[in-house]
């Protein structure tokens, strides 16, 4: 190979070197962030919640199984669709605390998970709750009193809620946009409702009720609580710790989220 061949090579050689360096860096687009889904499980900790005494389990362990299989649902469904959860693991929450979380990360949408329990043996079905005022009936006045104080019962030093810090749950009705958050919510907690009846045909539906939750005050959201079933039921209990089970309650909670984020209809009027 003559010199002047080999001059010409390394001559390109450096140009196409330095063209490479000095190229403009194109950065990719950054990934769109989609809405936030916010999984409250019910309970954990010391705060055990209701128990199951047909499978030997309680609520506070099935309210995470299900909250991470309901993340995992959403995943499929709408991979665009952020999710967290108040708590990845076995701890202790107030109620307050996990609506600080929720307000605090901007959700655009709030679900708490819990499963019932009741004296009654025959009692079983699924139900959900939104935030009001005053409940819609006896039953979602015990379930609503029942649910707070066990979410606060081992730490009583630690109840300065929402409801304390802000005036009884009217005010917080006024302070969260009132009729037109209320409205929201109630869609949500129909459109819930009605995805859980398809997966679970054959379950009693006890319907969309409204009952003062303090898990529920002071969200900037709009939020449900769903009961999605009874752990103390001899049959339903067993259910409830059934895998396939709990797959079909993700499945049907995903559905109903997406939906809702997807088309968020707002009723003309929230009717109780």
């Amino acid at each position: 190979m003559s010199r002047l061949p080999l001059r010409a090579f390394l001559l390109l050689l450096f140009v196409v070197i330095s063209w490479g360096f000095a190229a403009p860096k194109v950065e990719a687009a950054p990934a769109r962030k989609g809405p936030l889904v916010v999984l409250d499980p019910g309970h954990g900790g010391s705060n055990h919640g209701a128990r199951g005494a047909s499978i030997g389990r309680f609520e506070k362990e099935l309210t995470l199984i299900l909250a991470r299989r309901t993340r995992k649902a959403l995943g499929r469904l709408a991979p665009r669709l952020r999710v967290r959860l108040t708590r990845e693991r076995d701890r202790y929450l107030t109620l307050a605390q996990r609506v600080v979380l929720a307000n605090r990360w901007g959700a655009s949408v709030f679900l708490s998970i819990h499963l019932n329990a009741t004296k009654s043996r025959s009692s079983s079905g699924f139900e959900t709750y939104i935030l009001s005022a005053a409940a819609s009936d006896k039953e979602a006045s015990r379930l609503a009193y029942d649910e707070n104080r066990r979410g606060e019962k081992t730490s009583p030093s630690s109840r300065g809620g929402a409801s304390e810090k802000t005036g009884d749950v009217a005010v917080i009705l006024h302070d969260l946009a009132q009729r037109a958050m209320h409205a929201r919510s109630l869609h949500f907690a129909k459109v819930l409702q009605r995805a859980l009846a398809q997966v679970r045909p054959t379950a009693t539906n006890l319907g969309v009720r409204q009952a003062p939750f303090d898990v529920l005050m002071g969200l900037r959201m709009p939020g449900a609580l769903v009961e999605v079933g009874f752990i103390d039921h001899v049959l339903e209990g067993k259910r409830m710790n059934d895998p396939l089970v709990q797959g079909k309650i993700a499945e049907g909670l995903a559905r109903g989220i997406v939906s809702f984020l997807r088309k968020r209809p707002v009723p003309k009027k929230a009717r109780k």
